[in-house]
C-alpha cells in the first residue's frame, strides 16, 4: 500500500509479507533479511530498533523501517525532503506501532 501527498510531498509505503514457511521465527527471518540486504546493497546498515515488534530495524538511507511480528515481516517507509532521520523514524513507528496494536499481525 502506498500513499502520496502532492501538497507535502509526502511518500510513504506499507508492505506486509509472511515469512513463514521460510523462516522458522521472528529471529532468523530477521537473520535472513539482514544477509539478503547485505547480498545486494554492499553499503547496508541499518540501525537495531529495541522497541517494535519482535524484531526491528531502521535504515535511514532508504527511510524503512522493517520490523517482524507474529509471522510477518512489515516494512514501513517514508520519503520527504526536509524531514529529519529522527522525524522519519518517529513516522514510521507510529504507523507500526498502530499495526501491532490492531492484532492483524498473527
Amino acid at each position: 500500500c502506498n500513499y502520496y501527498s502532492p501538497e507535502t510531498n509526502l511518500s510513504a509505503g506499507i508492505m506486509l509479507r509472511p515469512f513463514f514457511p521460510y523462516s522458522k521465527d521472528a529471529e532468523s527471518a530477521y537473520e535472513d533479511f539482514i544477509q539478503g540486504m547485505k547480498s545486494n546493497l554492499s553499503d547496508y546498515n541499518p540501525e537495531l530498533i529495541n522497541d517494535v515488534g519482535e524484531k526491528a530495524l531502521w535504515n535511514d538511507q532508504l527511510g524503512q523501517l522493517t520490523f517482524f511480528q507474529g509471522k510477518q515481516m512489515v516494512i514501513v517507509s517514508i520519503m520527504q525532503k526536509g524531514k529529519t532521520p529522527e522525524e522519519k523514524l518517529g513516522f514510521c513507528k507510529k504507523i507500526a506501532q498502530a499495526l501491532i496494536d490492531k492484532e492483524i499481525l498473527k
